[in-house]
């Protein structure tokens, strides 16, 4: 493992997901998207699923806090990470498709399962 992920790069990407925050023009697919990709990148983070949900919502802009909210019918945060999962994913899909007219969301999700399956062969 040292040899393909060293302390040095699993610090930097453990330290980059710890400090995730959405970017000012970034819409809410593109920054669920970056965040996946910022997990998969550090297979080893050790971050529990309520830490990584709680790392996600804290670092949202507060429209987009609010956007999600209003989805849950409370606050994120009071729901198990299944179900905040569940409508997260649901949201960045329906943004997906309004973003980019449905276009292109099977091949991103073929891309997605092989690069999952690559970092599990790695690990």
């Amino acid at each position: 493992m040292q040899r393909f992920f060293p302390i040095s790069r699993y610090i930097k990407a453990k330290s980059e997901i710890s400090i995730f925050r959405q970017g000012a023009n970034e819409v809410f697919c593109e920054t669920w998207e970056i965040f996946k990709m910022m997990l998969r990148k550090c297979p080893n983070h050790r971050f529990e699923d309520i830490t990584q949900l709680s790392i996600f919502l804290t670092g949202l802009r507060s429209d987009t806090k609010m956007l999600l909210d209003a989805a849950a019918g409370n606050t994120m945060i009071a729901l198990d990470v299944g179900q905040a999962t569940r409508i997260i994913d649901a949201l960045a899909s329906t943004d997906y498709q309004a973003q980019h007219g449905g276009q292109g969301l099977q091949n991103k999700r073929l891309l997605e399962d092989a690069l999952l399956a690559k970092n599990k062969i790695l690990t």
